[in-house]
């Protein structure tokens, strides 16, 4: 499972649908939350904080401007050191279609909204276990390097 120290920004257009996930996952232990409320400020953000990359993205699909499906196309695309970013796609949208796309542009897994604890955290859990050895020591190292951190130094 992802450490509690990993860095994870939350992404969607509803203000409820972030306040949940902050929630859930604040109460879950981890401590490195952001969130925003539209692809361009992902953008934005993920170049801002190259220093100390975020671990995981958990990214809605529908929203205004460019969709959670494009920005992961536009991520994966990306040279930077995000182009393998873990992302969980989040949505109502539960028709076939659209999560396959999600998919196939790159994310590593799509949960339905509205998110609950237990289905985060298995999707979370499930995404962990397809990473490789590697990924999960690089992640393990920034969330070790962290821990003399105080969160609230992030923002």
């Amino acid at each position: 499972m992802f450490p509690r120290n990993s860095k994870i920004l939350i992404c969607d257009d509803s203000p409820i649908s972030r306040e949940l996930a902050t929630r859930i996952l604040g109460e879950d232990g981890f401590m490195y939350l952001e969130d925003v409320s539209s692809a361009q400020e992902v953008v934005d953000v993920l170049s801002k904080n190259k220093a100390d990359p975020y671990d995981l993205l958990l990214l809605d699909i529908v929203m205004p401007g460019m969709s959670g499906t494009d920005l992961v196309k536009v991520i994966r695309m990306s040279q930077s050191n995000y182009k393998d970013l873990c992302i969980i796609m989040i949505s109502s949208e539960a028709e076939k279609k659209v999560v396959l796309k999600a998919l196939v542009n790159g994310a590593n897994e799509y949960l339905l909204k509205p998110v609950d604890r237990e289905s985060l955290t298995k999707k979370m859990e499930t995404v962990w276990n397809k990473l490789t050895e590697t990924q999960r020591s690089e992640i393990n190292q920034r969330a070790e390097q962290r821990n003399d951190l105080n969160p609230l130094d992030m923002h």
